[in-house]
């Protein structure tokens, strides 16, 4: 966060001894962006706690809103999972600005016999231990709490077992992803892991950003992906060539390539009409793909359903899963881009190494609910609204849609599963507090 801040021109000063700020101490070394600075309108945009402005240009004179041509708020820090305080009365103290930022520096424990243990709540975690599965080195998660003299490790952490000759590519991955290998001790509680076969779904008709950034997102931690279109879909036998396929945010016409123009005139009033693509450039992989699809995950394929992608698999997939969003007014329900608290289950694998006060991005995307039925225990929630206060940012009209509702849900189908995420948990790569909720999905 501060490295962004300062490759946009934010002056970033440290502290070089303890002070008093609000009557709160932080200690020498405490990191303070001063808003008296000539960036201060970027500043306030991006880390204080922001609420769209509601008045009376915010609604059209039939009640329907203005939204945002983008989102309601863009509170980077939220984004990124970054605890700030702010500071509201003058406090005096010695600070030195800083040139440059260093990020913390990757070690590797000398004296290990049993092997190393690597923190699963770190990002780059993850581009570490696919760094280590290239090379054909064998990587473990732990399943139980582990505590060890330098801290305790979740379950869901990386162990990496004793062999010959890894010292030097551990090395290599610690000062690369800044991470650190603290010696493991025996006797643990773990499963091995691999790299999955992923599939990225890909549309013309203009291409969707969301499946673009997707990709950016897995080449940036080296996940190992394979761009798959219809034809590919359409072909099935899926399973033989996919552990997981990705459907990235997007409308089930548009992912069918049925009803496009109704769904153009319904979702942009007139405002926009279907582009004239040549017949190769237009897409959808129609009733047969959705039926590969399904045969893909009946066989123990894993189907992750982005956004609005995720309305796709509640009707196609015929799960028992219901959007409690879909026919409500968009005068009564309004959340064109906020940051959202969610409750989180820790238990499940999902949901390893995310942070307890958890905060998505909603963008009018759908929220669940699940249908009674004799199979319940099928259906797992791993991310949860709580019943108010809901929203940190932007704007949200009609709280009590999401109240105690689903914002992630794990479905069973067959041997393999659906997973719906009622967000986009890779939007613009920019939500890093959400990554592992992918990352999660994608280390089998």
């Amino acid at each position: 966060l501060l490295q962004i801040l300062m490759n946009m021109g934010v002056e970033i000063q440290r502290s070089q001894r303890e002070f008093t700020a609000d009557g709160i101490s932080y200690p020498r070394g405490t990191c303070v962006v001063f808003a008296g600075q000539h960036c201060r309108p970027y500043i306030i945009s991006l880390l204080k706690r922001t609420f769209y402005h509601l008045g009376a240009y915010s609604k059209y004179p039939d009640g329907t809103p203005v939204v945002p041509y983008d989102l309601s708020t863009y509170t980077i820090a939220e984004f990124m999972g970054v605890r700030l305080h702010e500071v509201e009365k003058p406090f005096e103290g010695a600070f030195e600005v800083l040139g440059s930022i260093r990020f913390p520096r990757g070690d590797v424990a000398e004296k290990a016999p049993n092997g190393w243990l690597l923190d699963g709540s770190v990002n780059d975690a993850f581009l570490g231990i696919n760094r280590l599965l290239r090379k054909g080195i064998v990587v473990h998660r732990i399943l139980d709490p582990v505590v060890t003299e330098e801290k305790t490790f979740e379950p869901g952490s990386f162990y990496i077992p004793k062999a010959e000759e890894i010292e030097g590519e551990l090395r290599k991955v610690c000062k690369r992803c800044h991470v650190i290998f603290v010696a493991a001790p025996p006797a643990l509680k773990s499963k091995p892991v691999k790299m999955m076969k992923i599939g990225v779904y890909q549309r013309y008709y203009g291409g969707n950003a969301d499946e673009g950034w997707t990709r950016w997102l897995l080449e940036q931690y080296r996940f190992r992906y394979r761009t798959i279109m219809d034809k590919d879909i359409q072909r099935g036998r899926l399973a033989q060539k996919y552990n997981v396929i990705i459907l990235p945010s997007d409308a089930k016409e548009m992912l069918l390539g049925e009803g496009i123009e109704e769904y153009y005139e319904k979702r942009w009033g007139g405002g926009f009409t279907m582009p004239n693509y040549p017949e190769e450039y237009r897409s959808g992989f129609g009733k047969e793909g959705v039926e590969k699809l399904k045969e893909f995950v009946e066989n123990g394929g894993t189907l992750l359903c982005f956004g609005d992608s995720s309305n796709f698999a509640i009707e196609e997939l015929n799960l028992p899963v219901k959007n409690v969003l879909k026919d409500v007014k968009n005068t009564d329900f309004v959340c064109p881009g906020s940051t959202l608290h969610v409750d989180v289950n820790e238990t499940h694998p999902l949901a390893w190494g995310i942070q307890e006060d958890l905060m998505i991005i909603f963008r009018h995307h759908p929220a669940f609910a699940v249908k009674p039925r004799v199979n319940n225990e099928d259906y797992q929630v791993v991310l949860s609204y709580p019943e108010k206060h809901i929203m940190e940012s932007g704007w949200l009209t009609g709280e009590k849609y999401l109240s105690n509702k689903s914002a992630m849900i794990e479905a069973k189908m067959g041997k393999g599963r659906v997973v719906l995420y009622g967000f986009q948990p890779q939007m613009r790569a920019q939500p890093e507090v959400t990554f592992k909720l992918l990352f999660n999905a994608l280390i089998g």
